[in-house]
């Protein structure tokens, strides 16, 4: 008689464990990764794998609300780039060249970001770089000058081998705006 009513408590024991990990705990993981995947497309550029401006602009305000917390931290940069002529090489060789592209450029970019700097997606052919806690405006610029120096050398598509240039516009806090979005402008 023991042994039955042993048996049959560890069969109900097994048999809620599963319903409840049935139930309850596999769908509440399953809607954890659901929910962390929906966060990383809202944030991340889905070509580069790389933050995107939405991202960007919650980043800029934090790094605004820290420097006004604390002056000490110096100048901050934010550098917009896009690759110049890049419809043309979209229409001359393609969506997938373009986007192969847009790999390779950011990939360049990310094996050179260093402390204090953060490369962002804008969009289309638009990258941000985020550079903080500067000495001094000749700092940004000097590092903005480095930037471009990368695609001295030209970039490698499937058809050949392609010089781009690229476009800069910075902006430096404090002075050239108080929010993100006059910063990013």
């Amino acid at each position: 008689y023991l042994f039955g009513m042993l048996s049959s408590g560890i069969s109900y024991y097994l048999m809620l464990t599963g319903v409840y990990r049935l139930t309850i705990d596999e769908p509440y993981h399953e809607n954890q990764e659901a929910e962390a995947r929906i966060n990383y497309l809202a944030y991340h550029d889905d070509l580069t794998g790389l933050p995107n401006r939405r991202r960007l602009m919650q980043r800029v305000e934090e790094m605004i609300v820290q420097s006004e917390k604390d002056k000490s931290r110096g100048f901050s940069a934010l550098v917009i780039m896009n690759i110049n002529h890049f419809k043309n090489i979209n229409d001359s060789l393609g969506h997938y060249a373009g986007d192969l592209l847009l790999q390779l450029v950011s990939e360049r970019f990310q094996n050179e970001v260093q402390v204090n700097e953060e490369l962002f997606s804008m969009g289309a052919d638009e990258f941000a770089f985020l550079m903080t806690e500067r000495t001094g405006v000749e700092s940004c610029l000097v590092r903005a000058s480095e930037l471009l120096r990368l695609f001295e050398t030209p970039v490698q598509l499937e058809s050949g081998e392609y010089h781009i240039s690229l476009s800069l516009g910075m902006s430096i806090h404090p002075g050239d705006g108080e929010t993100a979005e006059q910063l990013i402008q």
